[in-house]
């Protein structure tokens, strides 16, 4: 049983058969993050709970996985999936490894590292899937191969080019379109990639307050003071075929 560690997390306490919660790590709009472990092992997992309305973004996060694992897609998470009661609904992800939140302050990320986030992206988007909520929050090293990275949190990804509700990270994303809706492509994930792999690269968030005019002034003065990183944004929305290979090429430079 957990008791809420961090009370404005909004973290609730909860029995979860065969699972022993360990604590809370994080709270986003949709799902409350917890590390935890089997009752069998001492291996420690990552349990993503979605509750109440939103329990259909479970089933979207599976469905995404799923077809990602079909596909051959390699750096995502694995998962187990519980529906314990009418309200709850979790997934536990497995390889999960330690969450780097906010960002890898102290987590040496390699070019070869960024290069397998954006090997991530490009099949994803071959499956035509677009995540839409790349950042570092999202990112993940594996507790056994700490050379290994993994993009999480595919319960917002959706179909390419097709109109939908917003969903996004201001800092990292696009602002929403009218009526806060908008029609996700190839471009806004590698905008976001872009934007983490450069903080990733920096070991460190940005200190930007949260409104747009601050967060476009922001990435306007890196790409005056970073021309690799002004150039990586140019082949991110060009969005052409070998804008991939180029990206690739690019992060194995030291921004």
């Amino acid at each position: 049983m957990l008791i809420a560690p961090i009370d404005d997390l909004g973290f609730v306490t909860f029995d979860v058969p065969n699972w022993r919660l360990l604590n809370g790590l994080g709270r986003g709009r949709f799902s409350s993050v917890f590390s935890c472990c089997s009752t069998q092992s001492d291996e420690v997992f990552v349990m993503k709970v979605f509750r109440g309305n939103i329990m259909h973004m479970a089933t979207t996060e599976r469905n995404v996985l799923t077809s990602l694992s079909e596909g051959g897609v390699a750096n995502i998470p694995s998962f187990k999936e519980l529906h314990l009661f009418a309200d709850f609904h979790a997934l536990i992800l497995t390889p999960l490894g330690i969450p780097v939140l906010p960002c890898p302050v102290s987590a040496d990320v390699t070019p070869n590292m960024l290069v397998a986030l954006l090997n991530v992206v490009q099949m994803a988007h071959g499956l035509n899937w677009i995540h839409r909520d790349i950042k570092p929050d999202n990112i993940y090293l594996d507790c056994d191969d700490t050379l290994r990275i993994v993009l999480n949190d595919w319960s917002s990804a959706v179909p390419a080019n097709v109109e939908c509700d917003y969903v996004g990270t201001r800092l990292f994303g696009d602002g929403p379109g009218a009526n806060n809706k908008h029609r996700p492509d190839q471009c806004l994930d590698l905008r976001s990639l872009v934007k983490t792999a450069f903080c990733l690269s920096k070991q460190r968030m940005p200190a930007v307050e949260d409104n747009d005019g601050a967060v476009k002034q922001y990435w306007d003065r890196v790409k005056l003071q970073s021309p690799l990183f002004r150039k990586a944004i140019n082949l991110a929305d060009a969005g052409t075929a070998d804008s991939y290979d180029k990206l690739a090429e690019l992060f194995a430079n030291i921004w």
